[in-house]
């Protein structure tokens, strides 16, 4: 992971059987933060991420917008609502596989390291 990038909040997690959901804290540093974890599991960028890096999107305008992206192992939705970024992730692969790099982008208190 590169040291400057800024970790993002993570407000509360859970999960069920091939599918765990993530709520984030809204903020800027999503961005960098999420590109991240999507190029780790191989996944591409959806638009507001591109609009984003071009000045083109306004997080903080943006509510009850939702993204999808999708490889061969992973489902991933992002949701992006008034105050938090919600994140669904469906998967077949082992959640501990993907999980360590949550933690990678993450603040959250609940995480033992």
């Amino acid at each position: 992971m590169v040291n400057l990038m800024k970790k993002i909040k993570l407000l509360g997690l859970g999960t069920s059987e091939k599918r765990s959901y993530f709520t984030f804290e809204k903020s800027e540093d999503f961005f960098p933060a999420f590109s991240y974890f999507l190029k780790k599991i191989s996944a591409d960028m959806p638009g507001s991420f591109y609009a984003n890096s071009e000045g083109d999107f306004e997080l903080e305008k943006e509510c009850d917008l939702l993204e999808n992206v999708r490889n061969e192992e992973y489902d991933i939705d992002i949701f992006y609502g008034k105050t938090r970024i919600n994140i669904v992730i469906r998967s077949n692969i082992p959640r501990e596989k993907y999980l360590g790099l949550i933690k990678e982008i993450s603040d959250f208190k609940g995480f033992q390291i």
